[in-house]
C-alpha cells in the first residue's frame, strides 16, 4: 500500500511544528504538487515493501527483478532505487534472523494513531519489528533523499514508535530507531540508530502535544530556523521575510577591520550557518511562488520556466544496450552493465558512425522546471522604462 498520513499534523512533518507552530496554518490552504524525487521516492518504496512482504511470507524474491518495472505510481524501477531498498531489506532481515527468526513479529507499511501526541495524528511506518524475547521494539523509516537525516530524538519514528506500542498493547525494555538513508554521504554510513526508553518517548510526545496544541491555537508563532527548509509557507511567511531583511542590514554593515578571539569566532560562523540556513528557505520558498505564478500565466518580470532533464539513460535493457552497439563495432559493455550513454557516443565518433543513433536508445527524462532568467522580458521592461522616463 502507499504510505497513508494524517493530511495537517503528520508524523512526517512534527520536527517541523516543534521549531515553529505557526508554520501549520500559514500553509493551510496551499497545494504542494508532489516532486519527481519523491515520486522516486515512492517507487524505491514500493520495492522495499513488496520484498519485505514476501520475506514475511517466507518466500524469497530477488530485489534486482523490479528493474524496468512499472511502480504503482507510474515510475519506472531503477537499479539505484533497488540499491537502495536492498539496504533496508537486509539490515530488517538480518535483525529478524538473529532473533529466533520472528517473521509474525514483522510489521510492514501499518497505518498507526498518535493520540497521545494529537487526537488527528497517524501515519504509516515503514518497517516494524518487535521482539518478544528481548522485549525490543525495533523501528525503521527508509530515507531516499540525499539530505542527511538523525535518528537521535527523531519525532516522526517517535510517533511510529508509539503508534505501534498502542497498536500491538505491548510495554517494551527498549526501542531501537534506526534511518536508513542509502544516498546520503555524509560520512555516518547508510544506518543510523538511535536506542531509547518509553520514558524518553513519553516525554518527546508531551513536547510534541503541546506544540501541536499551539499550531491548532490563536496564538501560533511562526519562528524561523532549519526547519523551514521544507516547509510549503516559506514564500509568505513575514516571519522569515523579516529575517532576511535583517541578514540584508547585517552584511551591508560599514566594514571595519575587526579581530575576533577564538570563542567569538566560533559564534559568527555558527551565526553565519544559521543565516546561510534561513536564506535559502525563504529564497526555495519564493523562487516556488514565482514558478507556481508562472505556470498558472502570469507574467512575472524578468523569468520564465524551462523544464530540466535528467542525465541521458537507456530507454532499453541493458543487454540490448550492449549488443546493438556490438553490431556496430562499439564495446558498449562495463562488468555487468553497459556504458552510459555518453561513453558509447563518443566510440561511435572515434569510428566515424553517426552519434545520433544513440537517440533511438537512450533519452533524457524531464525531471522538473526550473527558474530561469527571461532576458527578452527583462529587455521589454527595461525599454518601456525608458519610455516612461523620456
Amino acid at each position: 500500500m502507499i504510505a497513508d498520513h494524517a493530511k495537517v499534523h503528520q508524523p512526517s512533518s512534527l520536527a517541523r511544528t516543534i521549531g515553529c507552530t505557526g508554520w501549520v496554518q500559514m500553509s493551510a490552504d496551499i497545494h504542494r504538487e508532489e516532486t519527481q524525487e519523491a515520486r522516486e521516492g515512492t517507487a524505491a518504496h514500493w520495492v522495499l515493501e513488496e520484498c519485505t512482504d514476501k520475506y514475511k511470507s517466507n518466500i524469497y524474491v530477488d530485489p534486482y527483478s523490479f528493474e524496468n518495472k512499472t511502480a504503482p505510481n507510474g515510475v519506472i524501477v531503477t537499479e539505484e532505487m533497488i540499491d537502495a531498498a536492498v539496504i533496508h531489506f537486509n539490515d530488517v532481515v538480518d535483525t529478524v534472523e538473529n532473533r529466533n527468526h520472528q517473521r509474525a513479529n514483522l510489521y510492514i507499511e501499518e497505518t498507526v494513531t498518535v493520540p497521545q501526541v494529537h487526537r488527528d495524528m497517524f501515519g504509516t511506518g515503514d518497517t516494524v519489528f518487535y521482539c518478544r524475547v528481548t522485549n525490543t521494539l525495533f523501528v525503521w523509516d527508509f530515507k531516499y533523499g540525499h539530505r542527511s537525516v538523525s535518528a537521535v530524538r527523531n519525532f516522526q519514528l517517535m510517533c511510529y514508535a508509539l503508534g505501534a506500542v498502542r497498536r500491538l498493547n505491548i510495554n517494551p525494555q527498549s526501542i531501537v530507531m534506526r534511518i536508513v538513508q542509502p544516498r546520503c554521504f555524509d560520512g555516518k554510513g547508510p544506518i543510523r540508530e538511535w536506542v531509547t526508553d518509553m520514558n524518553t518517548l513519553h516525554e518527546m510526545s508531551q513536547l510534541a502535544r503541546e506544540r501541536c496544541e499551539q499550531a491548532d491555537g490563536p496564538n501560533a508563532k511562526c519562528t524561523p530556523g532549519p526547519h523551514c527548509r521544507d516547509c510549503p509557507a516559506t514564500y509568505r511567511c513575514p516571519a522569515l521575510q523579516q529575517s532576511g531583511a535583517v541578514v540584508y542590514d547585517y552584511v551591508q554593515s560599514p566594514a571595519s577591520p575587526i579581530e575576533l578571539n577564538d570563542h567569538h569566532l566560533v559564534l559568527e560562523y555558527e551565526l553565519l550557518e544559521r543565516i546561510e540556513q534561513l536564506i535559502k528557505a525563504r529564497k526555495d520558498g519564493v523562487e516556488e511562488d514565482i514558478k507556481r505564478r508562472l505556470k498558472n500565466g502570469v507574467n512575472v518580470p524578468s523569468y520564465s520556466l524551462e523544464t530540466s532533464y535528467s542525465r541521458e539513460k537507456w530507454t532499453i535493457p541493458a543487454k540490448e544496450v550492449i549488443s546493438i552497439m556490438n553490431l556496430l563495432g562499439v564495446d558498449a559493455a562495463k562488468p555487468d552493465v553497459p556504458k552510459t550513454p555518453n561513453q558509447v557516443r563518443q566510440q561511435l565518433k572515434k569510428l566515424k558512425i553517426d552519434a545520433s543513433v544513440i537517440s533511438a536508445y537512450a533519452d533524457k527524462e524531464p525531471n522538473g522546471l526550473k527558474l530561469v532568467k527571461d532576458a527578452t522580458n527583462r529587455a521589454r521592461l527595461i525599454f518601456k522604462e525608458s519610455m516612461k522616463n523620456g
